[in-house]
């Protein structure tokens, strides 16, 4: 299903590319259809990619879920003049996730750093990821513009995010304000699972 869908959507994020250079008009890119059409073919892929990454059996390490979290920010920040700092400072090797968690915690961590890409305006992105018996927490910091604390529901990432960690037994904190910047920070258990043998 993955190739083909994934094949298809490419191909979609291509052919848009072609006609736009071929019958663009001269319409600015945010305002050009076709420009729409490759953008969200190339977000559809993209969210593919993690959906089969999630399901996966054979991804369910902590270290595995690092790795794509860190393969997202460096992805997300690599065309911007954004600093990015990835630090684990704790992380159990053998910790093994189930699918729903690994998932849920990926959702949140994707949100947090698009939202510094798109929204903050930022300089300097910090992650810090750690885990171990004691639970698992989530820092994303950036140095933005920031927002005001009723602009929060304005869109549905923040409460999206807020039930995902209330649905894992975590609690999700935001800490934000015009000029200062943004920090999400995400504090969960993890039920314990096997350890590699």
């Amino acid at each position: 299903m993955h190739d083909d869908i994934g094949a298809n959507l490419t191909k979609i994020s291509i052919l848009s590319e072609v006609a736009k250079q071929k019958f663009g008009n001269g319409e600015a890119e945010a305002n050009n259809p076709l420009s729409s059409i490759a953008r969200i073919a190339r977000e559809s892929v993209a969210s593919m990619g993690d959906i089969v990454w999630a399901i996966s059996p054979r991804r369910d390490s902590l270290l595995d879920l690092v790795r794509h979290m860190r393969e997202h920010a460096e992805e997300v920040f690599a065309l911007g003049d954004v600093s990015l700092s990835f630090g684990t400072p704790r992380i159990e090797q053998n910790m093994r996730l189930d699918i729903d968690l690994r998932r849920d915690v990926f959702l949140i961590f994707k949100e947090a750093v698009n939202n510094a890409a798109r929204h903050g305006q930022c300089a300097n992105v910090k992650i810090l990821f750690s885990a171990a018996s004691s639970g698992l927490s989530l820092l994303v910091e950036d140095d933005g513009v920031g927002f005001a604390s009723v602009a929060e529901d304005e869109g549905q990432g923040l409460p999206s995010m807020r039930r995902r960690a209330q649905m894992m037994g975590g609690k999700l904190y935001v800490e934000s304000g015009y000029g200062h910047g943004t920090t999400i920070r995400l504090e969960l258990p993890i039920p314990r699972r096997r350890r590699r043998s």
